[in-house]
């Protein structure tokens, strides 16, 4: 059965990446996301894998590709 989860923005807005990492720099590996989008708090997103180290890639009509990365602590599993 695939994995099927909803949640729901908390703690404010929430900003969307296109790769599972912020727009700050890694020390160690320089690694830099670029924002897509922009969750509005209490939205309700839709989670079709698992989160992993702490991102979820959601999906939402709130971003324009569709879908991004937004840190797990953003958001609560409904």
């Amino acid at each position: 059965m695939p994995y099927q989860q909803f949640a729901k923005v908390i703690g404010g807005d929430a900003d969307v990446f296109d790769i599972a990492h912020n727009d700050v720099p890694d020390p160690k590996t320089g690694v830099v996301a670029a924002k897509v989008g922009k969750l509005t708090n209490g939205s309700q997103v839709y989670i079709g894998v698992p989160c992993k180290n702490g991102w979820c890639q959601v999906n939402s009509n709130q971003i324009q590709r569709g879908y991004g990365f937004v840190e797990q602590s953003h958001l609560q599993f409904i």
